[in-house]
Parts: structure tokens; C-alpha cells; sequence
């Protein structure tokens, strides 16, 4: 009787360090598996951030293109027309000029 006493004991006492042991098993995993989520998402934000960040860049650029692009062109136009209004005041000019010596 105290041999099984014992043996029982014995038993008990295993059975309660497998279930500790169990227990630290699963807070350890748990652990990790937290872990792993953290760094997941610290991951996900990490290239969210870098995308927006090469988004704004992309739109600036894209934005500075296109007002560069505007300035040109109404400074194309500008010289046009400046162009345009001397050849025409030239040519006026140049058939007053003629008339006038016409009428000498």
C-alpha cells in the first residue's frame, strides 16, 4: 500500500511538471506567434508608408511635369505672339514706308 502510495505520489507530481511544462510551451508560442503578428504589421505599415511616400513623390513629380510643361507653353506663346505683333508692326511699318515713297 505505501509502494502504491508512492507510486501515486510519484504519478501526481509528474503529471503536474507535464502540465507546467505544457503550460510554458503554449505561453511560448503564444509569445512568438504575438511576435510574429507585431512584426507583421510593423512590416505592412513599413511598406504602406513607403508607398505613400513614393505616391506623393510620384504626384509632385507628375505635379512640377506638368506646371513646368504650362510655363513653357505660355512662354512659347508669349514669344509667338510677341514675334507675330513685331513682324506685324514691321510690315506695317515697311508698307507705309513704301506708299509714302510711292506718294514722294
Amino acid at each position: 500500500m505505501r509502494r502504491l502510495n508512492k507510486t501515486r505520489r510519484f504519478n501526481k507530481t509528474q503529471q503536474a511538471e507535464e502540465t507546467r511544462q505544457d503550460k510554458e510551451i503554449r505561453e511560448d508560442q503564444d509569445t512568438k506567434e504575438d511576435q510574429d503578428t507585431q512584426k507583421d504589421e510593423e512590416t505592412q505599415q513599413d511598406e504602406e508608408t513607403q508607398q505613400d511616400k513614393e505616391t506623393q513623390q510620384d504626384e509632385e513629380t507628375q505635379q512640377d511635369k506638368e506646371t513646368q510643361q504650362d510655363e513653357e507653353t505660355r512662354q512659347d506663346k508669349e514669344t509667338r505672339e510677341d514675334r507675330e505683333t513685331r513682324e506685324d508692326q514691321e510690315t506695317r511699318e515697311d508698307q507705309e514706308t513704301r506708299e509714302d515713297e510711292e506718294t514722294q
